[in-house]
């Protein structure tokens, strides 16, 4: 496949999965391969939202993508054929089959709520959906907006209202009870789904800087990262996990674009440092340990994990603000959305 750029200013970037272009030199790109794509655009002085398209490619074909400077967008449409002579020969980043190994059209459909093939997040994605229903009119999406149905869940609050006692205190600590009831509610009992929405949630934030994509790929990571259980019983998929985050974080940091978000407050740190006491208590499949093992050694080159906290120095600070998290995550009180996914992507 083919694609020709058509009418694009000098001062754009044009991003092609994950390897970027001065559109100035860029006339075209040839030789894409079959499977999902993403395109994408930003003024080269940083100066506005960047913009772009994911596709799926199935066959040979010809497309234009022709700029268009009202909307700060692109129509692509396909053609029978274009003078690729000059085109840039297609590649990628060097782990891109790995973070969208799991993104179906049906996937983006649902995200979008739109039948494709093209999906575009321009200007109009970037609803204030994070924000509190309460806020400002003002604040809240307009009809112009495209606001992203991505699946809504609260892990403070994993455990089932109908549990007690122990059960409840199990499923406040191991999110692996949420994180199937989502499986089975939201995904249509397909594993590989949820990580479809993780993937997708990696990519608008790493690509696009889009906000309420970085709580949700957060939440996500708390969540499964937090899924002690799952590690157990089902170690192929969450070495598969570990080992995708462990794709998106390499990709995060080999593109120079920020992380600290994932360490605020220790955020990462903690999770991370969780899992490895689990590790040392041989509690987990030799899989599992072997892909938290490659995830910790890429992220120690950020944050320094402890595999024994315990032997490091105390805190008590630390200690006491531990204390208060736990204390309003197992006692907060209100609408528990694990048994209501009657809106779960409102």
């Amino acid at each position: 496949m083919s694609i020709e750029f058509v009418r694009w200013p000098d001062s754009y970037y044009i991003g092609i999965d994950g390897c970027s272009y001065p559109s100035k030199s860029l006339t075209g790109a040839k030789n894409f391969p079959v499977g999902l794509h993403l395109i994408t655009w930003t003024p080269s002085n940083g100066v506005g939202l960047v913009s772009g398209v994911f596709f799926f490619i199935w066959k040979p074909s010809a497309y234009t993508l022709t700029y268009d400077a009202s909307s700060e967008n692109a129509l692509i449409e396909e053609v029978d054929c274009v003078y690729d002579d000059r085109f840039y020969n297609y590649t990628c980043a060097g782990n891109w089959d790995q973070l969208v190994k799991f993104i179906q059209q049906k996937h983006l459909q649902k995200i979008f709520q739109s039948e494709g093939p093209m999906f575009f997040m321009d200007t109009s994605t970037y609803a204030n959906i994070d924000l509190n229903a309460a806020e400002s009119e003002l604040f809240q999406p307009s009809e112009k907006d495209t606001v992203l149905r991505l699946t809504k869940f609260d892990v403070r609050k994993s455990w089932s209202p109908s549990s007690l006692g122990p059960e409840r205190s199990l499923q406040a600590i191991d999110k692996t009870f949420m994180f199937q009831r989502l499986v089975q509610s939201v995904w249509n009992n397909e594993h590989a789904s949820a990580l479809a929405e993780f993937s997708f949630a990696y990519l608008a934030y790493a690509f696009f800087s889009h906000y309420a994509a970085l709580l949700h790929w957060k939440n996500f990571l708390e969540m499964l990262l937090q899924s002690y259980k799952l590690a157990e019983t089902e170690p192929d998929y969450y070495s598969t996990f570990l080992g995708l985050f462990q794709s998106q974080f390499e990709t995060l940091h080999d593109r120079d674009i920020e992380t600290s978000a994932l360490f605020e407050g220790d955020f990462m740190q903690s999770l991370l440092e969780n899992l490895l006491e689990r590790k040392s208590d041989n509690s987990l499949p030799l899989q599992v340990n072997n892909a938290l093992d490659n995830l910790v050694n890429a992220v120690s080159e950020v944050v320094n994990i402890q595999e024994n906290p315990e032997d490091a120095a105390p805190y008590y600070a630390d200690d006491a603000n531990a204390a208060i998290d736990y204390d309003q995550e197992v006692h907060e009180i209100g609408h528990y959305v694990i048994d209501d996914f009657n809106n779960e992507s409102n």
